[in-house]
């Protein structure tokens, strides 16, 4: 079984000392390990990624784990939903030998795994933020739950929930006027609704497909200037980062952490924290 982190020679200090930008490795560094797992977030902080982001859902016995797809198919030797399924059961899935045969035997991670992974490692190693991506949950009393650990990990102030489920985070919200949250759009009419949640919560950012933005430079802006805080994804390309960097946005989620940092020109980055970050990716 792998130890689920990747040997210290691959965690040094990356590029990433590129300041301005917060680089986010969106779901870890998919394009070297397998997505949703502990050695793709500590791979994606080894390259220089500054923020990590993944996926959440609830196992059948209401233990929160990484996990993108509804069904294990694509990424376990497992089949059927992932809530159907118990956290004892999914530890026997291998979630690696998909991507390739050296990832034999990595184990699907729970929160509090990776939390611990990402946000307790040494400070060379550690995420300035999470990005946690609440993809279901079996009922309400599972936010709570989540909730409880982010408290016991210490995490409160250094982890954004984001969701497609705007219901979810209206929820979130309401169990928790102090975690910052993200809405995820993917479509014009969840990028408008997601605007309007953010203009009344002002402890919230917006957060669409790169697409959104670049398509309507004006408008993203504007945003910006507003005090509309902002974070894109999938940002793969160097010159789509480019792009967004020139409008003023520094938030940029990528499956490629290391590649998008070497493709960046250093002349197109500004010093400074990423404008308006809050307090203390492909298809989502």
């Amino acid at each position: 079984m792998t130890s689920g982190l990747p040997p210290q020679s691959q965690r040094a200090p990356g590029p990433a000392a590129i300041r301005g930008i917060e680089l986010i490795g969106h779901r870890g560094d998919p394009s070297r390990f397998p997505e949703n797992t502990l050695v793709s977030l500590a791979g994606a902080l080894g390259v220089g990624a500054r923020s990590v982001e993944f996926d959440v859902r609830v196992a059948a016995c209401g233990t929160p784990v990484l996990f993108h797809d509804a069904s294990l198919e694509r990424t376990t030797d497992g089949s059927g939903a992932l809530v159907e399924h118990s956290l004892a059961q999914l530890r026997e899935l291998d979630a690696g030998r998909w991507f390739h045969p050296s990832f034999s035997g990595t184990r699907v991670p729970t929160l509090e795994e990776a939390l611990r992974v990402t946000l307790h490692a040494p400070a060379a190693g550690r995420a300035r933020r999470v990005y946690m991506e609440l993809k279901s949950v079996r009922e309400s009393s599972d936010l709570s739950h989540i909730l409880d650990i982010l408290r016991r990990m210490e995490a409160m102030d250094r982890v954004v929930a984001i969701s497609m489920d705007f219901s979810l985070l209206a929820k979130l919200r309401d169990l928790s006027p102090a975690l910052v949250l993200g809405y995820v759009a993917d479509d014009e009419a969840s990028l408008d609704a997601g605007l309007h949640a953010v203009r009344r919560d002002r402890n919230a950012l917006l957060d669409p497909d790169q697409n959104l933005l670049r398509r309507h430079p004006v408008r993203t802006s504007g945003w910006i200037e507003q005090g509309i805080r902002l974070a894109t994804w999938t940002v793969n390309e160097p010159s789509h980062a480019r792009e967004l960097l020139a409008l003023g946005v520094r938030r940029l989620a990528t499956d490629d952490p290391g590649g998008l940092l070497v493709g960046i020109s250093p002349g197109a980055v500004s010093a400074g924290e990423p404008s308006g970050a809050p307090p203390s990716p492909s298809a989502r």
